[in-house]
C-alpha cells in the first residue's frame, strides 16, 4: 500500500513507517568486495521527528550479512524516546 494518491498528492498520514537497510559483502570474481558506507543516524533522526505525531509508529531495520551469524537489528519509534534494539536477532 502506498501513501500517495494516483495524482501524486499525500492525502493521508501513515500509521507505520519502515526504513530497511542492508550491509552486505559480495566476493566474486566479477565484483570486488564492497564495504557498506551506510549510516543509520539519518533514518533515526528522520523517524524521531516523523513519529512525534500521534498514532505514527516507525521502525528502522538493519540487516548485516557481513558477519556470521547474520544479524538483524530493529529500532522502534513512537512519541517517546526510541527503543534501541527493540528486536535483535
Amino acid at each position: 500500500m502506498t501513501l500517495w494518491s494516483p495524482k501524486g498528492s499525500i492525502p493521508n498520514e501513515p500509521i507505520v513507517i519502515m526504513e530497511w537497510k542492508a550491509k552486505y559483502s559480495i566476493t566474486t570474481t566479477r565484483r570486488p568486495q564492497r564495504k557498506s558506507a551506510y549510516d543509520q543516524s539519518e533514518d533515526i533522526e528522520w523517524l524521531k521527528m516523523k513519529c512525534q505525531n500521534a498514532g505514527i509508529v516507525g521502525y528502522a531495520v538493519l540487516a548485516d550479512n557481513r558477519c556470521a551469524p547474520f544479524t538483524l537489528e530493529c529500532w522502534r519509534f513512537r512519541r517517546d524516546e526510541p527503543e534501541q534494539k527493540f528486536l535483535s536477532l
